[in-house]
C-alpha cells in the first residue's frame, strides 16, 4: 500500500454536439444516463474541459439531500473519472490497516473518498486534518494496493509541487 497523491491529467477535446440546457451534450447525457441509471439529484457544471455530474444513487445515498458521487466526462459522453464520498468503514480492509500503521492514524478524518478510473487501479483518498508545527493542516493522502517505485517517484513529485506551488490535483 502506498499513500501518497495523485494528478489527474487534463485532455483538450474540442468536439461540437447538440448541446442541451447547462451546455450539456445530447452525447454526455445519453452516456451518463448509461453508465448511472436511476442517477438522482443530478447537476452539471465546466471544470476546465469536463463536464462534472454531481449525483445520488438510491444503492449508495447517505442522505437524501447529498450527492455522493461526481462523475468527470468530455463533452463528447467519454467518461474520465468518478469520484464516489464513502465512509471510513466502506475502505478496503488494507487501506485501513496502512492507515492505521500510518504517522496519520490519530489525526481526524474529515472525508473519505474512492476514485474510480479506466484502466487504473481504484485508488481511495482519506483527507485527514491535524495539527503540525503548532499549525492547524488538511492532508489528503491516497491509497491504492500497486506498488511501482517510478509511478511512486512520480506521485511524490506531483505532491511536492502541489505543495510548494499550491496547485491541488
Amino acid at each position: 500500500m502506498v499513500a501518497t497523491a495523485l494528478m489527474f491529467a487534463s485532455c483538450n477535446k474540442d468536439d461540437n454536439h447538440d448541446s442541451g440546457p447547462g451546455g450539456v451534450s445530447r452525447q454526455l447525457q445519453e452516456a451518463f444516463e448509461s453508465r448511472y441509471p436511476g442517477a438522482t439529484n443530478v447537476n452539471w457544471s465546466a471544470k476546465g474541459q469536463y463536464m462534472v455530474a454531481d449525483f445520488s444513487l438510491a444503492t449508495t445515498r447517505a442522505t437524501a439531500s447529498s450527492s455522493d458521487h461526481s462523475a468527470w466526462f468530455d463533452n463528447g459522453g467519454l467518461w474520465y473519472m468518478t469520484e464516489t464520498d464513502i465512509r471510513f468503514e466502506q475502505l478496503p480492509e488494507a487501506v485501513k490497516t496502512a492507515f492505521q500503521n500510518s504517522e496519520y492514524k490519530d489525526w481526524r478524518v474529515d472525508d473519505v473518498d474512492k476514485l474510480e478510473r479506466e484502466g487504473v487501479e481504484t485508488v481511495y483518498v482519506i483527507e485527514v486534518e491535524g495539527v503540525e508545527n503548532d499549525r492547524q493542516v488538511e492532508y489528503d493522502l491516497y491509497y491504492w494496493g500497486h506498488r511501482s517505485w517510478l509511478f511512486d517517484f512520480k506521485i511524490l513529485l506531483n505532491t511536492f509541487c502541489s505543495n510548494v506551488f499550491g496547485k491541488k490535483f
